[in-house]
């Protein structure tokens, strides 16, 4: 995980996969010399691929759960965010938190999906429910907008905030938040983004900005990540019109 590179190199559990039994025990050792608490597994290299696509789909599944409860949510009004975290009370559930997608290695349940086309049936919605967020997310603004400023609604701008893939990273591969901008920018709207994480005066094609630019800028914003710094300016940030797709107010 980006931000926890070597604190997980040395905690996290290892799966070592070899045809050589021999190539196992020399890959386990020199894992063991490294980890502190991870262990170190060692099994078939069909096991091991599959046990890392495995992993990923299965955060896929649970990610897909929480943003189709968002969806469900909007359509009866209620708050998504106050459901799951009622619902996590019950002492056999934990269901993750809804977002603006899934997560940055979503191509790894498409693999499971192309070999067994007929049985990844699960693996599949999800993938194809995390794939549609952003594009729910763009619908939800564009029926906003035109609620809010119905004789103006291509004329104000819109302000991005947050467009790498997660929180409080520079990473920008596969980020559902900047697949939003893009889209809105497409439609005719004019928009800005803040990711203060990133350096550069303009990403994607689209202008990033100042967390004070960008509010002072922006008619309408998209909260799309809980970065820390939009956390220590939340009231500036709720004086606008929000869509807080993230449940960080």
């Amino acid at each position: 995980m980006p931000g926890r590179i070597l604190y997980e190199l040395k905690n996290n559990d290892r799966i070592i996969g070899s045809s050589s039994e021999k190539a196992r025990e020399i890959t386990k050792s020199l894992y063991e010399s490294i980890l502190t608490s991870g262990k170190a597994y060692t099994t078939d290299t069909h096991t091991a691929e599959m046990c890392k696509l495995v992993e990923n789909s299965y955060r896929d599944v649970n990610i897909a759960f929480a943003n189709e409860l968002s969806i469900i949510s909007d359509k009866i009004g209620i708050n998504v965010f106050e459901l799951i975290e009622l619902a996590n009370k019950h002492p056999r559930v934990n269901i993750l938190r809804a977002g603006v997608g899934g997560h940055c290695l979503a191509v790894d349940p498409w693999f499971i999906v192309e070999k067994f086309p007929e049985e990844a049936n699960i693996i599949r919605t999800a993938r194809e429910t995390n794939d549609n967020k952003p594009h729910w997310v763009v619908e939800k603004v564009e029926k906003e907008i035109k609620e809010k400023y119905p004789s103006k609604e291509k004329e104000i701008t819109i302000g991005i905030l947050g467009l790498s893939y997660k929180a409080n990273i520079d990473d920008l591969r596969e980020s559902p938040s900047i697949e939003i901008a893009i889209s809105l920018k497409e439609k005719g709207y004019n928009v800005v983004g803040c990711e203060p994480n990133v350096l550069k005066e303009e990403i994607k094609g689209i202008k990033n900005l100042s967390l004070k630019d960008t509010l002072e800028r922006s008619d309408y914003l998209v909260l799309t990540l809980a970065h820390d710094e939009f956390k220590e300016h939340i009231d500036s940030i709720m004086n606008k019109n929000v869509l807080n797709v993230v449940g960080l107010f």
